[in-house]
């Protein structure tokens, strides 16, 4: 407005999902970049708006363009910041929902489709001397902290092992004793040697091993001491809100493509936190567990049913709202009919194959989850923050 700027407070999720207007800037400290609100601002791109309104009620922003043939509302749905655009034609409505990427064209009047969000009465803030920013900070803060202490304990970790690159230059000059080894161990070190190997090949492999591990020894020191300076700079530390990523890519990349055989029939998907691979038919969960999932990898099936085995690489173990998803997207994939879906999984060093039966598998150390059937399970992975 001319002469003026105003403020919206706008929650993530959690414990702060509010919309609340203020003349007061946010502080740095709790601003954090979203993909949603980016994409909201490019579709208000040249248009003029005639009014920004909050129902307070529900906490959701109605935004009109000033000839009101366009109507954004903006709030939250499943814990997550999302917006309806809605254009106005002579008879119906043509809306988008950015939650599911999709355009409909309906007759009015239409049903919106948000959380309930009732704001506390008893807190105001907006006040900058509030307790609850700095307790966002403090939690920030300290969860940075372990992480930067976790990390420099673990460089120092590798450094120590890496130290053993001496040891190892030592066998490489005197190679005699290494005559009749077939493998070389020192510590968590294992090299092996090939059969047709003399003393002073093994000794050129130990050689070029001790030589990566001191390179390596430069690197970690760097690291050690950048992240040292990083964890002394505790004014930098802020509120960690990584954008949410809107769109997976679901074919696999182009390498994975040619080393998979024409007769293999898997759906790939990919996004920050996971790598799916499900495959479609029999031999084709076979080609997945041998080849492209590796021991550490988990493994899923319905349990009791037949249908497509799914793979997952991830460096952390699935939530539940993320086991719901995985759990969906396995059922429509096997075309399972229920609505409640028993899921069985595993690390894939632990499902063996069936002995002339494809796509068979007998597995060991398994967990079991009940869980219901989400419709809209690849939105609400696309959307997951870090």
């Amino acid at each position: 407005m001319p002469g003026k700027t105003v403020w919206w407070w706008i929650g993530r999720g959690g414990g702060y999902k509010d919309i609340i207007q203020s003349d007061d800037q946010p502080e740095s400290r709790l601003r954090a970049k979203d993909i949603s609100l980016d994409w909201l601002r490019a579709r208000l791109k040249g248009v003029w708006i005639d009014s920004i309104v909050l129902d307070k009620e529900n906490s959701i922003l109605k935004i009109k363009s000033l000839n009101e043939e366009k109507e954004i509302y903006f709030g939250y749905k499943d814990n997550v910041l999302n917006f309806i655009d809605i254009t106005k034609n002579e008879k119906s409505l043509s809306l988008f929902f950015s939650k599911s990427g999709n355009h409909e064209v309906v007759l009015p009047p239409i049903n919106l489709d948000f959380d309930i969000v009732k704001q506390a009465e008893d807190i105001n803030p907006l006040s900058k001397n509030n307790d609850w920013l700095n307790t966002i900070a403090s939690k920030s803060s300290s969860e940075k902290e372990r992480k930067l202490t976790r990390k420099i304990k673990n460089i120092k970790k590798d450094i120590e092992k890496l130290k053993l690159y001496e040891t190892l230059y030592d066998v490489a000059r005197n190679p005699d004793s290494l005559e009749n080894m077939s493998i070389y161990n020192l510590e968590n070190i294992k090299i092996k040697f090939k059969k047709t190997m003399n003393i002073h090949q093994k000794a050129d492999l130990i050689f070029g091993k001790a030589k990566a591990y001191k390179k390596a020894i430069e690197i970690q020191t760097k690291r050690l001491e950048e992240t040292i300076k990083q964890q002394q700079k505790k004014d930098d530390y802020l509120v960690n809100d990584k954008p949410f990523a809107l769109n997976w890519r679901f074919n696999p990349p182009k390498n994975k493509i040619k080393d998979d055989p024409s007769d293999v029939k898997a759906q790939y998907f990919f996004n920050e936190d996971f790598k799916i691979a499900i495959g479609l038919n029999a031999k084709s969960n076979d080609y997945l567990r041998k080849t492209w999932a590796k021991k550490g990898d988990i493994w899923v099936h319905i349990e009791n049913s037949t249908g497509a085995h799914l793979f997952i690489k991830s460096k952390r173990v699935p939530d539940l709202s993320e086991w719901e998803c995985f759990a969906s997207l396995l059922k429509e994939y096997s075309k399972y009919p229920a609505t409640e879906i028993s899921i069985v999984w595993t690390e894939n060093q632990h499902v063996k194959p069936i002995k002339g039966k494809a796509g068979l598998v007998k597995f060991s150390k398994e967990k079991r989850l009940s869980l219901n059937y989400k419709k809209e399970w690849m939105n609400l992975l696309s959307l997951r923050s870090n």
